[in-house]
């Protein structure tokens, strides 16, 4: 079931599936082809065309992160403190 579900994220918007999955919740049906069906009527009201999985190798995908940037105030320290050293 959980593989089910993560191949559904793979090809759907995070916001779809998560409305799909209450949908499916709502009536009772708590199975990856419930969400499915909510996830394709969804798309067809919205006359949005069908989904593309992309396959991307593993590599691929552990570059897709956030790296949050640290405050460098540490190194012009350094540098400063380095520049106070006499040659």
């Amino acid at each position: 079931m959980l593989r089910q579900l993560t191949e559904l994220l793979e090809r759907h918007r995070r916001e779809d599936l998560e409305l799909a999955l209450q949908d499916a919740l709502n009536r009772r049906a708590p199975h990856p082809n419930a969400v499915r069906l909510a996830l394709e009527a969804r798309r067809e009201r919205e006359d949005r065309p069908p989904p593309v999985a992309l396959p991307l190798s593993p590599v691929a995908r552990s570059r897709d992160v956030t790296v949050t940037p640290h405050d460098l105030k540490d190194y012009d320290q350094l540098t400063k403190e380095a520049s106070d050293e006499p040659a």
